[in-house]
This record gives C-alpha cells, structure tokens and sequence, in this order.
C-alpha cells in the first residue's frame, strides 16, 4: 500500500511526499515526482508515473494505467477547479494493485 500528495512546483514539476508500506513496515517516501500523461490534451488523464526513493533509499518506480476517470466539476468564483478521479492499475516490478489516480486543475474564467 502506498500514499501521497503531489503538487506542481514553481519549474512546472509535481513533486510532493507520501509513504509505502512494505514487508510489514511503513516507509517515508522522498523526492517523489509524478508524471502525468494527458489525453490528446484535454483535462483527462490515461497514465501516471511515479518517482521515489525510500528511507532506506531504495529507489520506487510506480507505472499507473488509468482505466476510466469520472471528473468532477466545482464551480468557483472566479471559474472552477476538476477534479478528475482515475480508477487506475498500479504496477512495481513484479507486484500490481488498484486504487485512485486523482488530478485536479484550477480553470479560471
């Protein structure tokens, strides 16, 4: 099982920390970056990569196939924010699982 929050740093890049929990023990998750890979352009996303390094500073490299996304508009002010829910299949190395690929963008009017 794994965790995490990313955002887009000043350069453009989504970095951000989490955890892994592995062999019976939670580990900090550093210099995570994610890749995101978008859909001819739109706001929709179809594929995701994640980069860590452990405590113990194993490297982590987590490839995620998004299978459907269901996006979610909230009206703001001054536009709205989406935030587009990716149901996706995580896989590292030999080891697969499930869960949520999540992106969300600010869209001003």
């Amino acid at each position: 099982a794994m965790g995490g929050v990313c955002w887009p740093d000043g350069d453009g890049v989504v970095r951000g920390g989490g955890w892994i929990h592995r062999d019976g023990a939670k580990e900090k998750l550093h210099d995570v970056e994610v890749v995101t890979r978008f859909i001819d352009g739109s706001l929709l996303h179809d594929a995701v990569t994640l980069t860590a390094r452990t405590e113990r500073g194993d490297a982590v490299e987590i490839d995620g196939a998004v299978w459907t996304v269901y996006p979610t508009k909230i009206p703001m002010r001054d536009g709205a924010t989406f935030v587009n829910e990716g149901v996706a299949e995580f896989r590292w190395g030999d080891q697969a699982g499930f869960g949520i690929a999540e992106v969300w963008h600010a869209v001003r009017l």
